[in-house]
């Protein structure tokens, strides 16, 4: 029969378990239905067991970039390790400024669309009218855009081109997105103008939120003109941001190709509308809606 003594058996056992034995010898004992094999088997069983979320077994504390990570399921988080994931997190959104990197790989498709993989995070990302930002690494001029739709991991696009160039993609908060509507009442493409808000609708319409890129446009009508549709335009100062402009009918039509050139708006700038002339049966009543990304 293997003798056993209890200095040597915390040895056998370590971290692995616990055993309780009764026995005054402390030098030895006789294990009548227990044997050395047998502890060293039980053990070695116990010490492959690796814990998850389903299953029993032994595990470890993450460290804080495993537990920032969120990857793991077989390791513990401890109070301090959670203190610390937790401050890193709010850390990065206070420093973000509402910009949040794109880590999911992005392949262009034309300047107007770029594929993702179809997970559930970039469903919630690339949501419509989601604000992105994107650019070539390394260069300090961001190209802003909104999302106009998502399918399946296909993202189409208002705002900025997407160049073939561009590797660096962030999304914006979404209180970046914002949008307001200009209102002309009445015939207003009896002739053509570069200010018909003023002309046709005496009103005068400054831009009062902060400085961002005016990015899409949508324009429909009451009633439309009889045989050729107006084309209007948001102006900034005299430049025109949209080209092609956007043809105003009855059925609502959104804006084409911005200008980058021309589409930051600062606080206070006066938005004004241009339109050529109507033909036909006179149309009236134009609402032009557009959107904002505050940088």
């Amino acid at each position: 029969m293997s003798k056993l003594s209890l200095r040597a058996l915390e040895t056998t056992v370590g971290n692995a378990g616990r055993f309780v034995i009764s026995k005054d010898n402390q030098d030895g004992c006789e294990l009548s239905a227990i044997t050395l094999s047998d502890i060293q088997t039980q053990m070695s069983s116990h010490g492959t067991n690796q814990a998850t979320t389903t299953v029993v077994g032994h595990t470890r504390y993450a460290t804080t970039a495993e537990a920032l990570a969120g990857t793991l399921d077989s390791v513990a988080v401890t109070p301090a390790g959670l203190k610390s994931t937790v401050d890193a997190q709010v850390a990065g959104i206070i420093q973000s400024d509402g910009w949040f990197p794109v880590t999911t790989t992005v392949t262009r498709t034309s300047n107007t669309v770029i594929t993702v993989a179809n997970t559930s995070e970039n469903q919630v990302i690339f949501t419509p009218r989601r604000a992105l930002r994107f650019r070539q690494s390394g260069t300090s001029d961001w190209h802003i855009g909104i999302v106009a739709s998502y399918t399946s991991g296909v993202v189409e696009l208002y705002g900025a081109a997407y160049a073939s160039t561009y590797n660096e993609v962030q999304y914006g908060a979404l209180w970046r997105t914002q949008q307001a509507s200009l209102l002309v009442p009445g015939d207003f493409a009896a002739a053509a103008s570069n200010d018909i808000l003023l002309e046709k609708g005496n009103t005068y319409e400054p831009y009062d939120l902060p400085v961002g890129r005016l990015v899409m446009a949508r324009a429909q009508l009451k009633t439309a003109y009889g045989t050729t549709a107006p084309l209007v335009n948001i102006l900034n100062g005299t430049n025109k941001i949209f080209s092609p402009e956007i043809t105003a009918t009855a059925t609502s039509t959104v804006s084409g190709s911005i200008q980058e050139a021309y589409n930051r708006i600062t606080s206070g700038t006066l938005l004004k509308l241009s339109t050529t002339q109507g033909a036909g049966t006179a149309g009236s009543d134009l609402t032009i809606t557009y959107i904002v990304v505050v940088e």
